[in-house]
């Protein structure tokens, strides 16, 4: 129901942009719903149970575990925009639509911690990537600087056909002409 009221907000919102990106949410999770499963393969494993209590932006969540404990979780092998760029509100939308409230597989991925103490992992829900999903609705570039090193194999190919179909049928994001990937963003702000 929050969810759904958050919507309902950025619907009646004064601002374009805020309506624009309610509308792409809407319309990315849509399509991400109509797209179907995931073609990765299932989650094996170390995965955990948790659910979904919060979404920071279109690729990190906060997860509550089965024993209580909460935690922060930066999907793994994705990069979303950042709030302040084109479709960083969507990003995170389209990623609340999928995951907020629900209970979800959590694989912890590669080295098990980012730099800022988030868990890198894979997070899927009914067997759906989160990740992949993000990649097909076009609200998240595969980052492939870390997935080269770390992600298997299958998973890999999985996410870069993602992003490419992704690309290729301009959704999300690549309705841009030449959109900036988040960790160029980052970069210039830092300089």
């Amino acid at each position: 129901m929050r969810l759904v009221g958050a919507v309902l907000r950025l619907l009646g919102a004064r601002s374009h942009a805020a309506r624009l990106a309610a509308l792409i949410a809407i319309a990315a999770a849509g399509f991400a719903w109509w797209q179907g499963q995931s073609t990765a393969a299932p989650l094996p494993g170390n995965t955990q149970s948790a659910r979904v209590s919060r979404v920071f932006d279109g690729d990190t969540v906060e997860i509550i575990l089965t024993n209580g404990e909460t935690q922060r979780v930066r999907l793994a092998w994705v990069d979303a925009p950042e709030h302040d760029q084109p479709y960083g509100d969507a990003a995170k939308s389209t990623l609340t639509a999928l995951l907020l409230g629900r209970e979800v597989s959590v694989l912890p991925a590669g080295p098990q911690h980012d730099r800022y103490g988030r868990l890198l992992a894979q997070i899927a829900i009914q067997g759906r990537d989160a990740g992949e999903a993000q990649l097909q609705a076009g609200m998240a570039w595969h980052y492939v600087q870390y997935a080269r090193k770390d992600q298997p194999g299958d998973a890999y190919t999985s996410y870069a056909n993602a992003e490419a179909g992704a690309r290729t049928q301009q959704q999300g994001l690549w309705q841009q002409v030449n959109p900036m990937p988040p960790w160029q963003h980052r970069k210039a702000g830092r300089q």
